[in-house]
């Protein structure tokens, strides 16, 4: 995941600044996220769960987001409200999901959103990526490929 993610710009060398810190902060929340939805989910709907995670993901967000508030254009909200329910059917969809796999292979099969981004980002936005990141998304490939085959073996004994 840090060859694919420190590709960088242009090929940049791989570093670990306050930023690189803030999105390493960021996967182990996600994990603490994924542990805690698969809890809810024993005993809770994808809609209850996907509901108070988005108030209080609106709640963290509002104070920031709302000073430098610009209206969006016409156009902009048929983008939003096109983004926003693929987005809402995603995540009731993981939520669903994640009832009944473990937290394993749950976080492996996460691990590919890397992957994605950087193959969407080519395919749509241009984006070229770099040795490095190619590099690093067919280790990550590898690693959720062989995860999974492994979890699918029969025991062995």
């Amino acid at each position: 995941m840090t060859l694919a993610a420190g590709g960088g710009i242009g090929g940049a060398a791989l570093r670990l600044g306050p930023w690189e810190g803030v999105g390493m902060a960021s996967a182990v929340l996600s994990g603490a996220a994924l542990a805690a939805i698969r809890a809810a989910r024993r005993t809770e709907s994808s809609w209850s769960v996907y509901g108070s995670l988005t108030l209080c993901g609106l709640l963290a967000t509002a104070p920031f987001a709302l000073p430098g508030f610009v209206r969006p254009t016409p156009r902009e909200w048929l983008y939003l409200a096109a983004m926003g329910a693929g987005s809402v059917a995603a995540q009731l969809l993981v939520t669903w999901a994640y009832r009944w796999v473990t937290n394993l292979q749950a976080g492996v099969i996460s691990q590919l959103t890397v992957v994605l981004s950087i193959a969407l980002g080519a395919a749509f936005l241009g984006e070229r990526p770099t040795p490095v990141q190619l590099l690093g998304s067919a280790l990550t490939l590898a690693g959720v490929v062989g995860v999974v085959w492994r979890q699918a073996a029969p025991p062995h004994g």
